[in-house]
């Protein structure tokens, strides 16, 4: 149960503290590397990889529950940070606090 939640604005995250997506979709999309699982969404994460090598790619948007963070939208960004061993990432966090977050952390993040 979320008993509160808050934005925290802009920060760098550590890549390997992202430990899933809150999109159920995604979930299918992705495994827990942020490795693609279909072909379908392959041109869609060239294209971002392309992008990444031209600019600076906007900042993603993470949950954060603990120390871990879930994907609310950047899951193709994540893919290429993760690819490319990357260590951190910019993003816009909003923080929950839950009744039980240990129980969360151990869940797993991808169906």
């Amino acid at each position: 149960t979320v008993t509160d939640q808050q934005f925290v604005g802009r920060q760098t995250i550590s890549v390997s503290q992202i430990q899933g997506s809150l999109n159920p979709s995604r979930c299918r999309d992705f495994d827990g590397n942020f490795r693609l699982l279909h072909k379908h969404g392959q041109e869609r994460l060239n294209n971002v990889a392309k992008a990444s090598q031209r600019k600076t790619l906007s900042p993603i948007s993470l949950v954060q529950v603990g120390d871990i963070y879930f994907v609310n939208d950047g899951h193709h960004r994540v893919a290429i940070a993760t690819a490319n061993e990357q260590e951190q990432i910019i993003a816009h966090v909003t923080v929950l606090q839950v009744a039980d977050a240990a129980s969360v952390s151990s869940q797993p993040a991808f169906a």
